[in-house]
């Protein structure tokens, strides 16, 4: 009986901090796919972060946020290729 007393408080701990770690997973991932953070947390509160994280990976980013991500990788593109122009050009 005093392992069972000892055991139970961890594991609550233990399971409050995964909790935690996904709910903030949530906020982390709907921020990146240009979704309404604060109210994906809040609805991960209410149902589980799993469910909230599934969704989210099933709804993808907003049309925003991937025209956003695309700039941005042509630009990396193109500032990339001039320095690989520009280095090319002063070796030779």
């Amino acid at each position: 009986m005093e392992f069972l007393a000892f055991i139970v408080p961890i594991v609550l701990i233990v399971l409050i901090i995964a909790y935690i770690v996904l709910t903030v997973a949530v906020y982390e991932t709907a921020t990146n796919k240009g979704r309404a953070a604060v109210g994906w947390t809040f609805l991960s509160l209410f149902i589980t972060p799993f469910v909230s994280l599934f969704a989210l990976h099933i709804l993808g980013e907003t049309k925003e946020k991937r025209e956003e991500r695309i700039v941005e990788e042509e630009l990396l593109k193109i500032q990339v290729r001039e320095e690989y122009d520009s280095e090319s050009s002063s070796s030779n």
